[in-house]
């Protein structure tokens, strides 16, 4: 080997072995260098060698001044010249620090829980990204209010203190640059928009109730362009509870060729799958990541608010080549649909678990389902048009009868032993009335 570890092109022998007493370091104004007094050097052989007489402390990285993974690197010298090692530490910023300002807008009042979006800006690395630098939730988010509605803060190193499915994001970004947890205040307002619109709601209301006979006949027309309108575009809008878009897909569920359904772990085992809109062969591989759970938890809460009564299972759904090795984006036209057995989490709920997926926006989608019951198993079938997070979820808060696994049976599910009796009284009742003695015809009656 060479003898200059300076020298890209003659880096020396890398075999010495730098020890960290510590691998994580709080951010600081200036340089963030961790010092000689916290490291340790071993030689080839693993011993101990001494700072200033056999090598030097240099820091290789072009910025020492802000969050992130930063490298110290030992230089030999005098008999270990020639020779260099290696360690990374992690520069940490405390969320709260007056160096990271945060931005968030009033929000409409909706009567329901609101979640207004927020901006973090670290002054030296600049806006940071929610979900991988930090986590938000929201309480007193509900009533108008001046300066009371609060959003907190925490930076992914403390998202456990705040959100069990944030505290698992941790293992998926390296515990994140930041820690800590900060409060911020914003209002809840009744803005003009909504004042205007609820007017306009209330002069509409009033001039349809004077003209009921035309608006019976106006509404049969429009629910008949809106069912036209949403099997030609597969979806249609609605306000959610926090004055966002919810967008719920209404195409039907669809059959083609048969496609592979990896589950892995998931306890899904018995998925099975079609594919239409393409000849090419593809794998479908459902996982359980935290990341899911989390984007699946928050659009949920953006509809909704309170989750207390409700249950929910979250998955991601993934296209794959035909080898199940590299992910590919799902083709223009192409879709999936899916037999998904019922997860632990919310089968006993049967038919009134609903299926949903997590748009772009953050939002969630409700699909279009049949439920069955396979091999004694109950199960969902829906279809993909897109691959994100997706998820079954139940309100426990509302359950109702005819979603029951063993109630009615135009859901799909088996039919139930109350049925044969309904249908046996059905037959009687029609059996009694042929049998009972015609009415004799009236004399003189029109032939």
């Amino acid at each position: 080997g060479g003898d200059d570890p300076d020298d890209p092109d003659d880096p020396g022998e890398k075999d010495m072995t730098l020890q960290l007493t510590e691998e994580r370091l709080l951010w600081g104004p200036g340089a963030n260098k961790i010092t000689s007094d916290k490291v340790t050097v071993l030689n080839a052989n693993g011993e101990k060698i001494n700072p200033d007489s056999d090598y030097n402390l240099a820091y290789p990285d072009n910025d020492y001044t802000n969050v992130g993974w930063k490298t110290v690197k030992a230089i030999g010298i005098g008999s270990y010249k020639g020779h260099y090692g290696t360690a990374k530490y992690h520069v940490v910023k405390d969320i709260a620090d007056s160096t990271v300002s945060v931005t968030i807008d009033d929000a409409e009042y909706t009567g329901k829980a609101v979640r207004p979006s927020v901006q973090v800006v670290d002054a030296g690395k600049g806006v940071l990204s929610v979900s991988r630098d930090y986590v938000v939730s929201f309480s007193n988010n509900v009533k108008k209010s001046k300066n009371k509605a609060v959003a907190k803060i925490a930076g992914i190193e403390s998202a456990g203190d705040i959100s069990v499915a944030a505290a698992a994001v941790m293992d998926t970004v390296s515990g994140g640059d930041y820690y800590g947890i900060r409060e911020e205040k914003f209002s809840i307002v009744a803005t003009s928009s909504s004042k205007s619109s609820s007017s306009s709601s209330s002069s509409s209301s009033s001039s349809s109730s004077s003209s009921s006979s035309s608006s019976s006949s106006s509404s049969s027309s429009s629910s008949s362009s809106s069912s036209a309108s949403n099997s030609s575009s597969g979806s249609s809008a609605q306000q959610n509870k926090s004055g966002g878009t919810t967008t719920t897909r209404t195409g039907t569920v669809t059959t083609g060729k048969s496609i592979p359904v990896d589950t892995t772990d998931t306890g899904l085992g018995g998925a099975t799958g079609t594919i239409e809109g393409t000849a090419d062969d593809y794998v479908v591989k459902i996982t359980k990541s935290a990341e899911a759970d989390m984007l699946f938890r928050n659009a949920l809460e953006n509809r909704y608010g309170d989750l207390s009564s409700f249950r929910y299972y979250a998955m991601d759904i993934s296209l794959y080549d035909k080898d199940g090795i590299n992910k590919v984006t799902m083709p223009q036209g192409v879709s999936v649909t899916l037999t998904i057995p019922l997860p632990e989490e919310t089968k006993e709920y049967g038919g009134n678990n609903k299926v949903a997926a997590v748009s772009s926006g953050g939002n969630l989608e409700d699909l279009t389902t049949r439920f069955s019951s396979i091999d004694s198993r109950p199960c969902a079938t829906f279809t993909a048009t897109h691959f994100s997070p997706y998820g079954f979820y139940v309100d426990t808060g509302h359950l109702s009868a005819s979603g029951a696994l063993d109630s009615t049976p135009k859901t799909g599910d088996p039919i139930s032993p109350k049925w044969f009796l309904s249908l046996g009284l059905a037959a009687l009742s029609i059996f009694l009335f042929l049998k009972k003695d015609p009415k004799p015809k009236k004399e003189g009656a029109a032939a």
